[in-house]
């Protein structure tokens, strides 16, 4: 049963993403010393004697990891050669240049607007901002994944992040989970799978070309090579590629058992019959084509061989990006906002005054601290709409 329809317009939840761009960090902080040199937390004293053994100071909240105990240091790991190094430069309200390139001792990173050299680059601490010509500044970073799969050497189209996202959400993907892939194309999806099941779980993945094949692992192989030079742990090696027709595959999947699985192909209903069976009992198998017809297509092959699916959703999701920048007038100049001439009545006079005689500490006691008294954060007006181009890829994910 397939329940198609078209949805009412969501609520508008927009996401932000921000990066990190600070030129200068304290990343290294010394405990504080006392007079002996010893840290006065970590410092213990044994009398001559004695046979107690000294004890860690006590954890609060109950053995509770402290928050310092938290620091990840593969996270200020600086650049070193041979690793992925992503630059971008943004023009007033849209990206001007993007590149993903790997680290060489000799290497030069070459603009329209100037150059930098690699060892300049090398040794630094990632988001710092570097000045091939005057007025013009790059920010180095590290990809992250989804930049990886969007910028990253393509033989076939991939599956967009976006995408890719809703269907491991859609298949419900833990760690230690076995899943099953068929059509690797350029590993796209195979290393967000890849990360989902960690090293404890598996990933099969089966390409009938021989170029998607290679493309595939040689994508893959540069991703995990990349990430164990920029951080301290490794990259799981848990995805098998093999270069074979999922359909002719049915015999070497009748010892293994999945617990999902993604299918990724122009005819996602001629590989149903060889996968359906080894996959576990209320397990999901999520398809993603690219148009409404392979919808259909899928639908009514389900329907006339009379498998054992039951469709539960057929979804597309789409990204809106936005624009929301302080607004200016037409020199440049940052317009000023303007209070609104609102007539005030006593009784919210009454309480004005009344709150600027309290102090702070018993407004916050008896909290009588309301929004509504708060002075806005910014008297500069702020402009928010979509942009009137939006870049993107869209596709549909079938639940089974």
């Amino acid at each position: 049963v397939a329940e198609l329809g078209v949805s009412a317009l969501p609520t508008l939840s927009p996401v932000t993403m921000l990066r990190d761009s600070a030129t200068q960090k304290q990343t290294n902080k010394k405990p504080k010393q006392d007079k002996r040199g010893a840290s006065p937390a970590r410092s213990s004293t044994l009398k001559p004697g004695s046979d107690e053994i000294p004890q860690e100071p006590s954890q609060s909240h109950g053995g509770a990891v402290p928050i310092a105990a938290l620091t990840t240091p593969s996270r200020n790991k600086p650049f070193q050669a041979g690793e992925l190094v992503l630059a971008m430069f943004r023009k007033k309200y849209y990206r001007e240049f993007k590149k993903m390139f790997k680290l060489r001792t000799t290497g030069v990173l070459t603009s329209n607007r100037g150059t930098v050299q690699h060892e300049e680059i090398i040794g630094k601490l990632p988001g710092q901002m570097f000045r091939p010509s005057p007025g013009f500044q790059l920010l180095i970073t590290r990809p992250t994944l989804e930049e990886y799969v969007l910028l990253m050497d393509r033989g076939p189209a991939i599956s967009y992040p976006k995408d890719i996202a809703a269907a491991l959400l859609l298949m419900d993907i833990t760690p230690g989970d076995v899943v099953l892939e068929a059509g690797s194309g350029s590993s796209g999806m195979s290393l967000f799978l890849s990360r989902a099941v960690g090293p404890q779980g598996h990933v099969i993945s089966y390409e009938v070309r021989k170029d998607h094949h290679n493309t595939a692992m040689k994508n893959y192989r540069c991703w995990r090579e990349a990430w164990e030079i920029g951080h301290i742990e490794e990259w799981p090696d848990n995805v098998k590629f093999i270069n074979k027709d999922i359909i002719m595959a049915a015999e070497d999947l009748e010892c293994l058992t999945y617990d999902a699985v993604a299918l990724d192909m122009i005819n996602p209903q001629a590989a149903l019959p060889a996968v359906y069976r080894n996959l576990r009992h209320g397990g999901v198998c999520a398809v993603y084509v690219t148009n409404i017809t392979q919808v259909t297509e899928l639908l009514e092959g389900i329907r006339t061989c009379k498998l054992p699916f039951f469709c539960e959703k057929v979804l597309e999701v789409t990204h809106r990006n936005w624009l929301v920048t302080p607004a200016r007038w037409n020199d440049g100049s940052k317009i000023q906002r303007v209070d609104p001439q609102q007539k005030q009545n006593e009784e919210l006079l009454a309480q004005e005054q009344t709150i600027d005689e309290e102090s702070e500490e018993d407004l916050f006691n008896s909290g009588e601290l309301l929004s509504d008294y708060t002075k806005p954060y910014s008297s500069v007006p702020y402009v928010a709409r979509p942009y009137s181009w939006q870049a993107g890829h869209t596709g549909r994910k079938i639940v089974l």
